[in-house]
C-alpha cells in the first residue's frame, strides 16, 4: 500500500512537472516569442524609417533648393498667362498690332470662351482652383509681306499667351500685298492675384449728328 501511494505520488509529481513545463512553454516561452517577432518587425520597420530620415536630412539643402526653384518655375509659367480676354482688350491688341505692322484688319469673328483645363489640386491667392481659358479670334487681313511677318512675331512676343492657330495668305502681284486670313488663340487664366482691367479708348470718334447721313 505504502509502495502504490508512493509510485502514485511520483507519478502525480511527474505530471505537475510536466504541466509546469508545458504551461511555462506555452504562457511564457510562445508569448515571449511572439513578442519578440513583433518587437522584430518594429525595429526594423523604425530601421528602415531612420535610414530614410537620415537620407532626407542629407539632401535637405538640396531638397529646398529643388522646392525653390520649382516655385520660381511655376511663378514663371503662371505669369505669362493673363487675367481674362474680352471683346474690348481683343479689339485694341489687333488696333494696336495694325497700326504698328501696316496690317488692315477688314473683320474680326469673336467665339465663345472655352474652358479648357482646371488645376484642382492647386489653388491660387484667394483659394480658389486655377482654371485656364482659351479664346479663338478669326481676322481677315491685308498687308505686305514684312508687315505680315512683324504681325506673327507680334503675336509670339506678347506678354500674354497666345498662338496662332492657323493661317491663309494669298499674293496679289497688281499691288504687292498679302491678303487672307489668322485664326489666333488667346490663353487666361483665373485664380491667381491678376486683375483684369478694362482698356481705354482714347481719340476713338462715335456717333453722328444725322443718323440718316454717312460719312464722318
Amino acid at each position: 500500500m505504502n509502495k502504490s501511494t508512493d509510485s502514485q505520488k511520483l507519478l502525480l509529481g511527474v505530471l505537475v512537472l510536466v504541466l509546469i513545463m508545458f504551461s511555462a512553454y506555452w504562457f511564457g516561452y510562445r508569448n515571449l516569442a511572439e513578442q519578440t517577432e513583433i518587437v522584430e518587425a518594429e525595429n526594423e520597420q523604425l530601421s528602415r524609417e531612420i535610414v530614410l530620415l537620415e537620407r532626407k536630412v542629407k539632401n535637405q539643402e538640396l531638397y529646398e533648393t529643388q522646392t525653390v526653384s520649382n516655385r520660381e518655375l511655376v511663378s514663371g509659367l503662371l505669369e505669362i498667362f493673363g487675367p481674362g480676354v474680352t471683346p474690348e482688350k481683343s479689339i485694341l491688341f489687333f488696333i494696336e498690332m495694325g497700326e504698328q505692322y501696316g496690317m488692315e484688319i477688314s473683320s474680326i469673328t469673336f467665339n465663345e470662351t472655352q474652358p479648357f483645363y482646371q488645376a484642382v489640386w492647386l489653388n491660387g491667392e484667394e483659394g480658389l482652383p486655377l482654371s485656364a481659358y482659351a479664346n479663338t479670334f478669326n481676322i481677315s487681313y491685308s498687308t505686305t509681306y514684312e508687315g505680315l511677318k512683324g504681325c506673327i512675331e507680334y503675336i509670339n512676343q506678347y506678354p500674354e499667351r497666345m498662338s496662332l492657330q492657323s493661317m491663309t495668305t494669298a499674293y496679289h502681284a497688281e499691288d504687292g500685298l498679302l491678303t487672307g486670313t489668322l485664326s489666333v488663340i488667346w490663353y487666361s487664366l483665373t485664380g491667381t492675384d491678376k486683375v483684369y482691367s478694362a482698356p481705354e479708348f482714347e481719340n476713338v470718334p462715335y456717333g453722328n449728328e444725322n443718323i440718316f447721313r454717312s460719312g464722318n
